[in-house]
């Protein structure tokens, strides 16, 4: 018997409703602590006096945290008219990008890789050539995935399964990326979905099997991406089983790799709902209790480490409009929860568009498209949740006005990121730009 839109409701979000002033408050708080910090503005004229009674007002034009989607769909539509209307929106809801690196696809045949923008075509992996000249035509940030996934489905088959060999063939692939990529993309996962072992084979790679693992991989990473993001991707993170606290198995996994040495310094979790309709009402109880969320990422927070929700697909099933609302309100939840931790560094939504994910044929209701977990319907048009999701950003945006004392300095509080101050004097108008960051300490001088 199905259910009603309204029964849903009550199901997925029973959990929530029973602790939702303890979840409220979390968010509340949260927010202001973690994704907000004071500014300080000094006014100065051109003979650097300051200057009193100046009115500065502050518009905020860009955020720290990274507000992020897979852009694996990048002129990857069936027809023009699609691939210009991504084009066209994609870059007004996120400012970051997961830019496919997949091997097996990235180099399909040993020694052509397909780094070039007019690469041939693999369906859902866009040359990273033309990713990135698309987020940095429009200033986004990026993140490179992955650079080992060393299953059965994702590595090439010419891989060798002799260890010594596979290191130096692997060596090789992360030294061409590096010089390519390491200078203009910020983050890579490194590793990704180790602990998914339905995706291990007796095809996989020797080397993946090896206990140190970990640890030279990450090694490999740092040599050829020394400044960057380096990641430890993995599905079982965020909201799955139960929460053992330090025996929690990705919670054991890191804890031995950076005390080995693993030179990892970023961490990060999917929060895939991949469960099928007959079975939500149970996996909610636990995905969507906020009890269990925020015990969660106070446990990984331990690391003192950056944090990533990685991969993100929540689901809708249907186009019925009662299911897409349920799909909207479960967004504006988890992603308060997410965006309130201490240490998150930024949320990534992984399919936009409905009809597109992976493990299917386009528009069919098979493989991860039966979630009906994108932003936008096949037919490109908005669905509830993207406008839910343009709402929160839109709410976690500061624009304020202060006027400097006679040390020609004024305090003000806002959301970390990138701002235009608009100063007026009598003598008239002038726009600075700055960045908010955690230096309190450290004041924003402006000269007129």
């Amino acid at each position: 018997m199905e259910t009603t839109a309204k029964e849903r409701r009550e199901k997925v979000f029973a959990t929530y409703n029973r602790h939702k002033d303890y979840a409220e408050d979390y968010i509340k708080n949260g927010i202001e602590n973690n994704r907000k910090g004071f500014g300080r503005i000094i006014v100065k004229d051109a003979d650097g006096k300051p200057v009193k009674g100046a009115t500065v007002k502050l518009i905020q034009k860009s955020h720290t945290f990274k507000f992020g989607c897979n852009i694996f769909m990048l002129d990857e539509f069936e027809n023009e008219e699609k691939n210009a209307k991504y084009r066209e929106i994609f870059h007004k809801y996120f400012n970051y990008a997961t830019v496919p690196f997949y091997w097996s696809d990235l180099e399909p045949v040993y020694g052509k890789p397909r780094y070039a923008k007019d690469s041939p075509k693999v369906y859902r992996r866009p040359a990273p050539d033309l990713c990135v000249e698309y987020c940095r035509e429009h200033g986004m940030r990026m993140k490179g995935h992955c650079l080992a996934y060393d299953t059965s489905k994702f590595h090439p088959d010419y891989l060798s399964r002799d260890v010594r060999e596979a290191k130096i063939m692997y060596d090789k692939h992360f030294a061409e990326i590096g010089a390519r990529y390491a200078d203009v993309i910020e983050d890579f996962d490194v590793t990704n979905e180790l602990l998914c072992r339905r995706f291990f084979s007796k095809e996989q790679p020797a080397l993946i099997n090896e206990y140190d693992y970990l640890e030279w991989v990450f090694e490999v990473a740092k040599k050829y991406f020394p400044y960057n993001g380096r990641i430890i991707n993995e599905a079982a993170g965020l909201g799955d089983g139960e929460l053992n606290v330090n025996r929690t198995p990705y919670y054991m996994m890191i804890e031995r790799m950076l005390r080995n040495g693993a030179p990892c310094n970023k961490v990060s979790f999917q929060a895939h709902s991949f469960w099928r309709r007959e079975d939500e009402p149970n996996c909610a109880s636990y995905r969507y209790n906020p009890i269990f969320t925020i015990e969660q990422m106070r446990l990984y927070h331990d690391f003192n480490l950056p944090m990533q929700v990685s991969e993100v697909t929540l689901p809708a099933y249907s186009l019925d409009a009662g299911d897409e609302e349920i799909q909207a309100e479960i967004l504006d939840l988890m992603y308060r929860l997410w965006f309130a931790a201490p240490g998150m560094e930024g949320i990534v939504y992984w399919n936009f568009v409905d009809g597109y994910a992976a493990w299917a044929p386009q528009g069919t209701l098979e493989g991860e498209n039966y979630f009906c977990g994108g932003m936008l319907r096949y037919d490109m048009t908005e669905k509830p949740i993207l406008k839910t999701y343009k709402s929160l950003i839109d709410s976690w945006h500061t624009e304020t006005t202060v006027t400097t004392d006679c040390g020609g300095e004024a305090v003000f509080k806002g959301f970390y990121g990138d701002y235009d101050a608009v100063v007026t004097t009598e003598k008239g108008e002038s726009t600075h730009s700055f960045k908010l960051d955690t230096h309190y300490e450290r004041p924003y001088d402006i000269k007129l």
